[in-house]
């Protein structure tokens, strides 16, 4: 058996195999659980095993809150949030097979790099905001966004993880618990009522700022100080840091819940013009290869189509599903005289 310690300092024991998979390297570590590397043993596929015990749960009155970030997790499917792939059950542990992301996480890109070039915090936050997006579309709220729950693929994408703290049927709420303190809001800290979607801004703010300033808003410090800093209502925007992400960052970090944006207010401010044009040209581009994987198929050329294309575009919206659907995605296209072919769109 191998062990590992989670942030809480508790022993999790696991064995070297589970289901299919080789358990091997830690990885990463949180409140509750280890994230342990896993190779899948007919395949030699990469992939990340968030492995928590079950009489810890139980004993800590923690289960009900892991089987609801389960549901949760299992029902999403977006290209900016970790994908669940299995959930295997043993006697003594509960482990999530989940998608591996080489590159870490976005807390050692900072601690590493320092401060993040403009057009990379821009990327990042986008991501972010796509991600968060979706999830607030499905009426869940993350409630625990910080840099260590903000994964980095092979191609430096962003993907979101960790729906521990998540809220479901999201309205107003009162709550003592939240993810991290340097990410949450007053409102929270008050223990007064707040609004699941509007802490999400906040906390994207938060991140945000530490991206383009390598630092948070709050100086080091005892949490009782850090506590104090957050109510305060002050905190300093550096000259240095870029005029339009300044102006998001005075946008999310608003101590009034009602004053910040919402997540599709953010997705049309002019500082991220760029990456939504950048993505939708993204999508246009894979479209076009999926049409003409189909016609290769087919034995179609595109001399036999290009007199057809005539139909208007489908409607794009990048932020949810990263990829468009069609209107009648079951009517046959006819391509030439007694040639059709059926574009499958994947959502």
């Amino acid at each position: 058996m191998k062990t590992g310690h989670t942030q809480r300092h508790f022993i999790i024991s696991y064995p070297s195999i589970v289901g299919n998979y080789f358990l091997e390297d830690t990885i990463s570590s949180g409140g509750n659980s280890i994230v342990i590397r896993a190779k899948r043993i007919s395949t030699g596929e990469l992939f990340a095993a968030k492995v928590v015990s079950r009489n810890y749960l139980v004993e800590n009155g923690l289960l009900m809150n892991f089987e609801q970030e389960i549901r949760v997790h299992q029902t999403l499917d977006h290209p900016n949030i970790v994908k669940l792939y299995e959930i295997i059950y043993t006697e003594e542990l509960i482990v999530l097979i989940q998608e591996f992301c080489l590159k870490g996480d976005l807390l050692d890109f900072v601690q590493n790099h320092g401060i993040c070039p403009s057009s990379f915090a821009r990327r990042m936050f986008y991501q972010l905001l796509c991600a968060l997006s979706y999830i607030h579309s499905r009426n869940i709220a993350h409630l625990d966004l910080k840099l260590e729950n903000i994964l980095l693929d092979d191609d430096m994408n962003l993907k979101l993880t960790d729906f521990g703290c998540c809220q479901t049927n999201v309205q107003n709420t009162f709550s003592k618990t939240f993810g991290t303190l340097l990410y949450t809001p007053p409102e929270i800290l008050l223990y007064i009522e707040y609004k699941p979607e509007k802490a999400d801004v906040w906390s994207a703010g938060v991140i945000l700022y530490t991206l383009v300033h390598g630092e948070f808003p709050w100086k080091k410090g005892s949490e009782n100080a850090i506590r104090k800093q957050i109510l305060s209502k002050n905190y300093v925007l550096p000259s240095s840091i870029e005029a339009e992400a300044s102006d998001i960052i005075r946008m999310c970090i608003q101590y009034e819940p009602d004053s910040r944006p919402t997540i599709e207010e953010l997705l049309n401010h002019h500082w991220l013009i760029y990456e939504r044009k950048r993505e939708i040209e993204k999508i246009e581009k894979q479209r076009k290869s999926n049409f003409n994987v189909i016609l290769r198929v087919k034995g179609i050329s595109m001399v036999d189509v290009r007199p057809t294309m005539r139909q208007p575009k489908a409607k794009i919206h990048p932020t949810l599903s990263g990829t468009p659907t069609r209107k009648n995605p079951a009517n046959p296209v006819q391509v030439g005289t007694n040639k059709s072919v059926i574009l499958a769109m994947i959502v």
